[in-house]
Formats: structure tokens, sequence, C-alpha cells
């Protein structure tokens, strides 16, 4: 027989101090499994629960009770109220959040269920103050008579009268003489809103790095740690790692288009002369922390930041292109159909027919679309066929404003990859060094204050001390990246994924000189296999696997090359010796793509892209290092040319990698030869100041061929003046 009851949603807050978690779930998981049926009215009731954790966004502008209370409080029909041994936090109308709730309620005319536990609890571990204004409150409503409170011995006592009590509210209220109206059975736009946006808060509002077991996982939040990106109409990416052009020969019109501006100024400068904005950046440069931060201030009520002061309500949608869903003609679905199952696919049904609404205005709203990521469609037919989508998008909802992000690599006219649609693009440029100690100093204070505080601490004192523990990493790192020695860590901190990176290791084991090595190790792993992972992109290689490819061409670059661009085709013959070896390969030229399109290690250069350059220098120094050190372990023949170039500027690097990578018979072997050799004869004084660096680089020491060559009478001046180092060596050993 065909059920002809119609479902009607009856919104129920629950609203409690925070010391009754358990029961909170409880309520909840009650709440959304009641289904009553009123025979009278043929409706069935389905209340559905309402928190604030979970149903109110992270808004700023008012007091947060009143953020509450027009988000939750105002719009539910009845309530669950729970206390403890908590109030709560005072507000400017009642003694907690929780009982401004409920006489708000109550003053309304709506139903409200109240519960006192009766749990033991230990006194030790209580804030008196609280349980006395708990229990003065519970006084004043003994004295008035209001109500009928009950209480609970234990979770599962709750759980038993919470459930019968809802049954007969919701029976008597809501469906007998229909006393009170159920909510309409229409779409709950206003609801539907709102649940979309504290599902967007929550997915966006974090920065994470996850992935990598040399990483921990640690998130923070994108509020306290953004730091406003630097963003140029065109930076002329592929200019900046050409040695042939140079800033000085800029015509005066390139100067100006590379002109940073902020990310609020290039919204408010974009918008709405054009309505689409392509933005590009290299790997790791911060474009989806820049969606995210945009996001963010429409979610929070602060998009005049981005649309000017005249700005009225502005709604915003987010989607990763990557995924992007198509029909079974395999073409990609329409918009409000993607944006509909991207939301499912996060636990929140909305109907596709309620987002073509929201992105035709249909409420007045404005609405901004964030395309994230058109790179990581890693089909190239496919990401032409994305590109003509988002034209197609552009000019269906003539009233949305888009912004698509996008690698370099990722957008080629000369690939046929290319936005159609009228729009401007904008480039977002590395960090200064400026913004690397304003970044490091916002992300350990953030990290460092979200560690929850030991139980009986004061609570005042641990915040105040976690953030001189803050203050205090960020001086050591910020030294120790300002370090002569350290220049080619200044040059990643210049990418805002690599300076996170650096934060986490530091936060978690202040590296020291030694342990740079595990510092680029940790960096590549991520870049070559970890971080495509976590968007469920396989890897081409592995990382291990692929450092055994890039580790002999990085040294081919260094010794025999001596340069730091390589021809294409050259350079695809000497990966091809190695990945030959491997079990089912890849191709060197897909090997390079993926290094360039993916991983962001290598870039193309020359108008005609004949050549290839490591897009971090100091990357190919270590890799160069680490295969000196697995060469010279087979072959020890190899130190003696090796030991001429100690003092070079071009292998000041990779030396000091090798050795930071070598065992201590390694170590002792390369010093012998050094000090036999006419090198150290007149050693100048760069080359003292590399010795002490590669001593310090390295893991394992021995003194016994220094001392053999350095204290002996025969040996020159110049070779006694090192006999401080070799004590320096000696107290370590």
């Amino acid at each position: 027989m065909q059920d002809t009851h119609q479902a009607k949603t009856v919104r129920i807050l629950i609203a409690s101090p925070s010391d009754v978690a358990a029961e909170r779930e409880i309520a909840e998981k009650i709440i959304n499994g009641l289904e009553i049926p009123c025979p009278k009215t043929s409706i069935t009731i389905r209340p559905k629960s309402y928190r604030w954790e979970t149903d109110v966004p992270a808004l700023m502008g008012k007091p947060a009770q009143d953020i509450i209370n027009e988000w939750l409080v105002d719009d539910s029909a009845c309530a669950v109220c729970i206390f403890w041994k908590r109030i709560g936090t005072p507000t400017d109308n009642a003694e907690g959040g929780s009982v401004e709730e409920l006489e708000r309620m109550l003053a309304a005319n709506k139903p409200v269920l109240l519960y006192f536990s009766e749990v033991k609890f230990s006194m030790s571990s209580t804030d008196r103050k609280q349980l006395n204004a708990l229990e003065d409150w519970k006084e004043k409503l003994w004295a008035e008579k209001r109500g009928n409170p009950k209480s609970y011995e234990d979770h599962r006592d709750f759980e038993i009268k919470l459930k019968a009590d809802l049954e007969l509210l919701l029976k008597r209220e809501f469906c007998e003489g229909s006393k009170r109206v159920a909510v309409s059975s229409k779409p709950d736009f206003s609801d539907l809103d709102r649940r979309y946006r504290a599902m967007l808060t929550e997915e966006l509002g974090k920065l994470k790095m996850l992935g990598s077991p040399d990483i921990d996982s640690v998130q923070v939040r994108l509020d306290d740690t953004f730091v406003p990106l630097r963003i140029s109409h065109t930076w002329k990416t592929d200019d900046r790692y050409s040695r042939r052009k140079r800033k000085a020969a800029m015509p005066k019109e390139m100067h100006e288009e590379m002109k940073p501006h902020s990310p609020d100024e290039l919204m408010r400068r974009v918008f709405p002369e054009y309505r689409l904005l392509l933005v590009i950046g290299d790997p790791g440069s911060g474009k989806t922390t820049l969606m995210k931060y945009y996001a963010l201030c429409c979610l929070q009520q602060q998009q005049a930041r981005l649309f000017g002061d005249d700005a009225g309500s502005v709604r915003v949608f987010f989607l990763p292109l990557r995924e992007l869903k198509r029909d079974e003609a395999g073409q990609f679905l329409p918009l409000p159909e993607q944006l509909s199952l991207w939301s499912q696919a996060r636990s929140n049904a909305i109907d596709p027919a309620v987002f073509d609404g929201w992105l035709r205005n249909a409420d007045g709203a404005n609405s901004l679309m964030l395309f994230d990521g058109l790179d990581e469609i890693s089909d190239l037919e496919r990401r032409k066929a994305a590109c003509s989508w988002i034209d197609r998008q552009h000019s269906g909802f003539s009233e949305t404003y888009f912004v698509v992000t996008s690698r370099m690599t990722g957008y080629r006219k000369t690939e046929g990859v290319e936005l159609s649609a009228d729009h401007i693009r904008a480039d977002v440029m590395d960090f200064t060094p400026e913004q690397q100690a304003e970044f490091l100093s916002k992300w350990f204070k953030a990290a460092y204050c979200r560690e929850l505080c030991p139980p009986g601490v004061n609570p005042e004192e641990w915040l105040e001390r976690k953030t001189r523990e803050a203050a205090e990493r960020t001086k050591t790192i910020v030294e120790y990246l300002a370090k002569e020695e350290n220049r080619g860590l200044r040059e990643l901190a210049a990418v805002p994924m690599m300076v996170q990176i650096m934060a986490i290791l530091w936060k978690e084991r202040e590296y020291l000189p030694g342990n740079r090595t595990k510092l680029y190790r940790a960096a590549l792993d991520y870049l070559l296999e970890f971080r495509d992972e976590r968007r469920k992109i396989p890897p081409l290689l592995p990382a291990d696997k692929a450092r055994l490819v890039l580790s002999p061409v990085a040294l081919w670059m260094q010794q025999e090359l001596e340069a730091d661009e390589a021809e294409r085709s050259a350079m695809h013959e000497e990966m091809a010796k190695v990945l030959g070896t491997l079990d089912h390969p890849p191709s060197a030229e897909a090997f390079c793509k993926n290094l360039i399109d993916r991983a962001g290690l290598l870039v193309e250069l020359g108008e005609e892209r004949k050549e290839y350059l490591f897009r971090h220098k100091t990357f190919r120094e270590y890799l160069a290092g680490g295969q000196l050190t697995e060469t010279i372990k087979r072959n020890s023949g190899l130190i003696a040319p090796l030991v001429e170039h100690f003092g070079e500027d071009w292998w000041s690097e990779p030396l000091t990698f090798f050795m930071a990578q070598a065992d201590a018979e390694v170590f002792d072997k390369f010093m012998e030869v050094l000090f036999d050799s006419e090198v150290s004869a007149e050693f100048s004084q760069k080359q003292q100041t590399l010795l002490q660096t590669v001593i310090a680089e390295a893991p394992q020491k021995t003194t016994e061929a220094l001392c053999r060559k350095l204290l002996v009478p025969e040996t020159t001046a110049n070779r006694q003046r090192q006999r401080p180092i070799v004590r320096d060596i000696s107290s370590i050993v």
C-alpha cells in the first residue's frame, strides 16, 4: 500500500554548556532517528537537530551569542537543554549562553525540554565558580516554579527519558489538533543555505599538510595564519628562470604588470569590470589557500573586502576541478549538478535546482564560483573540455563571478588549453623574506595555542606559556634561515608550501644544521608522491624510485654539463639509463612532464622549451650530493678529483650535501685525501668556512685522519691553523 503521509520537518535546538558532550551526541542521534506519523493530518513529523558546532558558520562582527540566536534559536521550533556542572559562558543577557537560549525560546512561547545530570564527578577537577552559578540558577527555577525539568542518573537513563519526552511532545504539539505548525515540506532554503555554509567553513577553514610519514599532521585555522599573497597581472613566470633576461632590461609596461597587489586589491580591480579571474601559480605557491581565503571572506560576511563597500550579500561556491563528474556520454554535467554531487559526497544533500536558483541570484544574493586546480585534470583532452565547460557556465550564469586557478604548466594556449570567456589573468608571486617571517610567526602561534590545556593547569597561564614557546620557535627558525650557509633554504622558503613544511619539522624537531638534509628529503618526498596521493592522483613513480632517476641526472649536470640547464633530449637520454632498470617504467618524456606539471621540480626554458631547469637549484645540489655519496662508497678513488673542487662556489653545496650523507669511513677518507692534496696547503678563508660547514653537517665523524695530518710537526703552518677544528670534532666524538 502506498504511503500517503507527507513529511514535515521540526527544527530542534540542542542547547548545553561544554561539559555534556556525550549527552549532546545522544540527543542528536535520538532526534534525527525519530519519525512520528500523524494519522489525523496525514503527515509524518521528522525532527532534525541543530547545534552551534555544526550549524553556525565562523562569522565575525557580532557577539557570538547574537549570531547563535540569529542562526539557530529564533528559527528552531523547540529545544532540548542539558546541564551538569557548568552554566556556561556569561552573556550580556543571562548567566550563560545556554540559559539565554532557553529563556529566548520560552519568551517566544516555544516548548523546551530541560534536563539536569546527576552523574557523579570529582570536585578537584570542577570549576567551583561555574558550579555555584549553576546551583544558584537552579534554585531560582525551583523558587519560580517554572516547568517540570527532569534529572537523570546516567547516559542510558537520559536516552530513555529524552526519547519518551520527545515522542510525547512531537505528537501533542505538532500532530494532535495541529497546536503548532510543522515546517513546510517545501525546501527550507534558509536551512539549506546554513548547512552549505557550515560545510564550506569546515572544509575550507583550515590549512592542512597531510600525507607524508616525515611530516606530521598539523592543522591550523586559515584565519589565524593567512598572509596576503602578492599577485601581479602577469608575472611572466617563464622569464624568472632565464639568465638572458634581466629586470633592468624590462620595458616600463612589464614593470607595471609585475607590480604586486594583495588578494583583496586584485578582486576589487577585476570585479565587476570582468566576471572571470584566472589565477596562475607555481606548485605550492598558495593557489588553493587563496581560494579558501576568498571563500572565508564571503562566509564570514566580509565580502566588502573583495567587492567594495557597496557589495551586498555574496554566496560563495567551491569546486575542485579534478572532481568534475561526467555523464554516460562522457560530457561534464551542468554546474548545479556538479555542486550537488560534491555537497552530497560530504553528507549534505542539496538538490541541483537549489544550486541553480542560487547561481542565478534568485534570492537577491550575488554569487562567487571558485574553481580550483585546472592543472589537476591530468588528461589533456579533458582539460581542454573543462575550459570549454567553464566558458559555458560563465555564459549561462551571467550574474555569477568566477575564479579559476591553475599551474602555468596546466594552462598552455599552445596545447589548446585556453579560456575563451573574457577574463583577466593574474600570477601568484613568491613570498618575500618579510612574508616568510610573518607566516612563521602566525603559524607557530596558531599551532602551539591549539594544543589542549592539561587538567589542573590554569588556561590563561597555559596560553601565555604556549605563546612564549611559539615566539621562541619563530625567532630560532628566522635566525636559522638568515644564516649565509642556509641561502638554499631561504630560496625554498619563498614557496608557501615549503615554508609550511619547514615550520612543521621545526616545531616538532627544531632542525639544526646537521639535519638540513632530512628537510630536503621530506620536502622532495612530499612533492614527488604524497601531495598527489592526498588528492587521489596516483604518482607516476613513487618518491624512492623517482630519486633513483633524478640523482644521477643531477650529478651529471653538476660534473659533466657544469650547468643548471640541460638540453631536453640529453636529459631524456640520461634518465632512460635508470628508467630502463625499473619495472614498468614511464618514458623519460612522460617522467619529465610529470616533474614539470605535478611535482613542480623542473621547468622548461626558452620559447621552444628545448631545455630543462630544476625549479630550485638546491634540490639539484642535494640530489647530486646524495649521488656522490653512493658513488664514492663504491669507489673511494673518486674522492681525489672531488677534492680538487674544494672551495669552488659551484661545488660548495653539493660537497656539503655529500658529507651530510656520508658515513664515518667516507668522512675519514675524504679528510685524508683533502689534507694530502695541494688544495689544503694554503687554505683561503672561504675554504676554511666550507671545511667547518661540511664537518658540522657530517652525521658521523672520526678524527683519525685529521689528527694524523694536522697534529704532526711536518704539517704546513696553514694546515696547523686548522687544529681548533680538530679539537672541536674531538669534543663531539
